[in-house]
């Protein structure tokens, strides 16, 4: 081999060390595990695939052996499949990250990248039979053909209608995670400039690594912000619990005054004493889990909740309960209650007439579902986005979903369509 060639490979060979203890941290870490979590470590492995093989192409250059031409052949094909690939999954990435951070991603942009890159895979298979890529000569060396520039503009198309999205949506994603998203489109192509008029080297391959190597940094750098975060809000709780301890017991002994108060024929107020009781001990309870609680336990919250909003608006609120899925599973404390109460006072009691509050549990294979639904007034959901961190409840909801059980909130809505809030959590 040349000392270019040297060179080359041994880059490459390094490269793919540092991609595979960047995957091996992604699988081991204390850091919650999301879908982006696991669609970044796939790319790792797949980024280690792209620089070996791309190493064992360099390395069996001009060796016209019968294993020399097969490995050339099928090391080259594996390195352009890898990097059409990766351009694949990349997006995918993008989308979750995207969905973090309550972003409605733009599925056509996402649709095109994925049917330029099913084009530039065919076009590579074909190119196998009549070099239109590129073709091997009689002493096994690798040559581009003109229509290699076909390759070259349909990555180049992806990686800009990424950089385009990443300049979008900018304003809603933290600094760290913009600058490793926008790597992915700038190292490429300018690798990709470079080894146009530099022949022989493969930067495009090592401008990939080094720009997923920046993406696992900002990953991991943002997981473990989250992780501090979520934990001094945790504290916070506690310390809140500690402060106002004496209080609770304090409203009891209140509302046990009251009911003895209340003449024994009137069974409606005694009965609306228990609600009110039973619903603020567990609502008081809750702040003593730092954790999870059981679905059960969120399912008698939201009851006494419901009973007393019903009481109170009698005919406007209808409510349905719709248990299919009767496991009791573990969620956050005082996930449900916040949701129900945003669908009967921002959604139904909205309208004159108000309307139905439906709470429907069901399973798949992956997930457990808790859906909260209403025909009320709706909003438009890219509210959601621009307000941000203002968006102080639902965030907290999703915040905690997030990195207490890897579960997440979804929130369906438009104006005069009513709402649908559903929880995810993942089956173990």
């Amino acid at each position: 081999m040349s000392s270019i060639s040297i060179v080359q490979v041994s880059l490459e060979i390094w490269g793919s060390m540092f991609c595979l203890i960047c995957a091996v941290l992604l699988t081991i870490s204390n850091v919650p595990h999301r879908r982006s979590t696991t669609i970044l470590c796939n790319i790792m492995y797949m980024s280690i695939m792209l620089l070996l093989f791309d190493s064992l192409a360099y390395i069996f250059r001009g060796d016209d052996s019968y294993v020399g031409m097969i490995m050339t052949r099928l090391s080259n094909f594996i390195v352009f499949a890898s990097q059409i690939i990766l351009t694949v999954i990349f997006g995918f990435y993008f989308e979750e990250i995207l969905k973090e951070y309550d972003i409605k991603p733009s599925r056509l942009s996402f649709r095109i990248i994925r049917i330029l890159c099913v084009i530039n895979l065919l076009l590579l298979v074909v190119s196998q039979f009549n070099g239109f890529y590129y073709y091997f000569d009689v002493g096994n060396y690798y040559h581009r053909n003109d229509y290699i520039i076909i390759c070259f503009s349909l990555s180049l198309a992806c990686l800009l209608i990424y950089a385009n999205l990443v300049f979008r949506y900018r304003k809603y994603i933290n600094d760290i995670t913009i600058l490793s998203l926008i790597s992915f489109s700038f190292f490429p192509v300018i690798m990709a400039i470079i080894q146009m008029f530099a022949y022989g080297l493969s930067l495009v391959n090592l401008g990939i690594a080094v720009s997923f190597i920046l993406v696992f940094t900002a990953h991991m750098i943002d997981r473990a912000n989250l992780v501090r975060v979520q934990s001094q809000a945790l504290q916070n709780t506690q310390n809140r619990l500690l402060i106002s301890q004496i209080q609770p017991h304090f409203i009891y002994n209140c509302l046990a005054l009251i009911r003895s108060l209340i003449n024994p024929d009137n069974e409606d107020a005694l009965t609306a004493v228990d609600e009110f009781s039973a619903y603020l001990r567990g609502v008081t309870n809750s702040i003593n889990y730092s954790s999870t609680v059981d679905l059960d336990y969120e399912k008698d919250i939201i009851s006494h909740y419901i009973y007393m909003e019903k009481k109170r608006f009698d005919e406007r609120l209808n409510v349905i309960y719709d248990y299919e899925d009767t496991d009791n599973y573990r969620i956050p404390p005082m996930t449900l209650q916040p949701l129900v109460e945003n669908s009967i006072k921002h959604g139904l009691m909205e309208k004159l007439e108000g309307g139905t509050l439906t709470i429907h549990t069901y399973k798949d294979n992956a997930f457990h579902y808790v859906d909260i639904s209403d025909d009320g007034v709706g909003f438009d959901t890219a509210m959601l986005a621009t307000l941000g961190k203002q968006h102080v409840g639902v965030n907290n909801i999703k915040q905690r979903l997030k990195y207490l059980c890897g579960g997440e909130l979804v929130i369906e809505s438009a104006p005069g369509s009513g709402t649908r809030s559903t929880v995810k959590i993942p089956i173990k």
